[in-house]
């Protein structure tokens, strides 16, 4: 059985960041995961004309009704000034290059993952529905800030990886 428990370890919540919970999974659904980034592994590299060298672990993220993940880049925080407008961004975490995520379920309402810099001819941002067993991949850097909308019915459960690349 999965636990329960957010990134920091703890049970609670900061419901102005996020309200998702990190699970711990069986080794046949991480197994599920590592078969799917294998699979498209030579083609992610190809396409961000890198090399993965190294990985970590995979986290399962939980959202059940009303959870949802505020505008973030993976790599970078915000960096707001008096008005708390940003102005631009904070490097954190430099070994994170790409950002994989292989979506468990589809059954649910809501819970979509907004690219909230990357636009459409028309000016709307780029959104995508999460198809069970599907994998996006996408640069972690804060031209991908992205964020998770509410989930409104249902229960999203999709596993993610960040990856160092030269």
């Amino acid at each position: 059985t999965a636990s329960l428990r957010n990134s920091d370890g703890t049970f609670g919540e900061n419901e102005n960041i996020r309200k998702t919970k990190i699970f711990d999974l069986p080794q046949n659904l991480i197994q599920k995961y590592q078969d799917a980034f294998e699979n498209n592994k030579q083609q992610i590299e190809r396409f961000f004309a890198k090399a993965i060298i190294s990985s970590t672990q995979i986290q399962a993220l939980g959202y059940f009704e009303g959870d949802f993940y505020k505008a973030h880049s993976d790599d970078s925080s915000y960096l707001l000034n008096k008005e708390k407008q940003l102005v631009g961004f904070k490097l954190v975490a430099p070994s994170r290059k790409i950002t994989t995520v292989v979506f468990s379920n589809d059954d649910f309402e809501g819970g979509e993952l907004e690219f909230n810099f990357l636009q459409l001819e028309n000016g709307d941002s780029v959104i995508y529905k999460p198809q069970k067993g599907s994998m996006i991949a996408f640069a972690s850097n804060s031209i991908f800030t992205h964020e998770v909308k509410k989930v409104l019915k249902g229960f999203r459960l999709s596993l993610a990886q960040w990856h160092d690349a030269l």
